[in-house]
């Protein structure tokens, strides 16, 4: 029997629909931000909007009239044969996940919910891997989308802290992985993208981790060796561990930058809602 607080995920049908309605007024907003025509009737219509310029997008995709009109912004045609396109989940399961009381595993299993619809509403195929070895069948319509959260609840929180390396035969134009990166900056080596790929990193940490106490005793316990240590709280060791994790968020926030990436931080305590906006409004920066 795992001692964690919440080791597993369970996702009930009234979370399914959050997700579609959250997901799919994203796509609306994107639309709608991006000028986006509405699709023609006719055959033969490629044209569908902008999108902020990538390492590795073709040169001759650039618009520079548009360019021309707004030097700050460098963007490349959106056309149907981009429909198709692979967005990549990776969830870290390892014990770790399941500390707090809304365990940080069902923080990220609800987003990468989400996020899935959100790809499928976007015309992409979406693949799931988590860090103990199991994978999600490709799915590729809104349909399969029940699925997708019967492949997460069947995940617990276990194991050592590991994350699912890129799969080096997919080409994902998008690349999402939800961890509390409890692990070394080293041990994200097998992330670096393809260019071409926009990553993004979500650090998901429990209010407990966020802010310990500062009076009192604390009880550290490494979840994934069960090794424990006592230790007398005050305001300075809490303070030496807010910075201590602040630093670790930074190192993050550097590596992420350093792969044309972005990273968002958030608490695993915050609603839906809340993870999904901040989600979209780094992938916006």
């Amino acid at each position: 029997m795992s001692l964690l607080p919440s080791p597993g995920v369970r996702l009930e049908d009234a979370l399914i629909a959050r997700a579609l309605r959250l997901a799919a007024a994203a796509r609306a907003v994107r639309l709608r931000e991006e000028g986006l025509r509405a699709r023609g009737s006719g055959a033969g219509f490629e044209f569908e909007g902008y999108r902020e310029y990538q390492p590795g997008d073709d040169p001759r995709e650039i618009d520079w009239d548009l360019l021309a009109r707004e030097p700050e912004r460098v963007a490349v045609r959106i056309r149907r044969s981009e429909q198709g396109a692979l967005w990549q989940l990776l969830l870290d399961d390892s014990a770790s996940m399941g500390l707090g009381a809304r365990g940080k595993l069902q923080c990220a299993a609800e987003l990468a919910l989400t996020v899935a619809a959100w790809g499928l509403f976007e015309g992409a195929n979406v693949t799931l891997a988590a860090s103990s070895g199991a994978r999600a069948p490709l799915a590729e319509q809104i349909g399969e989308l029940p699925g997708v959260a019967r492949w997460l609840e069947s995940l617990v929180a276990q194991g050592g802290s590991q994350l699912p390396a890129l799969s080096p035969k997919l080409r994902a134009q998008r690349v999402f992985v939800c961890s509390d990166f409890s692990l070394p900056t080293a041990a994200l080596a097998g992330l670096v993208p393809r260019a071409g790929t926009r990553l993004l990193a979500v650090e998901i940490l429990s209010p407990e981790e966020r802010e310990p106490p500062e009076a009192g005793e604390w009880l550290l316990v490494d979840p994934e060796s069960g090794a424990q240590r006592r230790l007398s709280a005050s305001p300075d060791r809490a303070a030496e561990y807010r910075r201590a994790l602040e630093a670790r968020s930074q190192q993050l926030d550097q590596w992420t930058r350093a792969t044309r990436g972005a990273c968002v931080h958030l608490s695993a305590a915050a609603s839906l809602e809340q993870g999904f906006a901040s989600l979209r409004e780094s992938l916006r920066r």
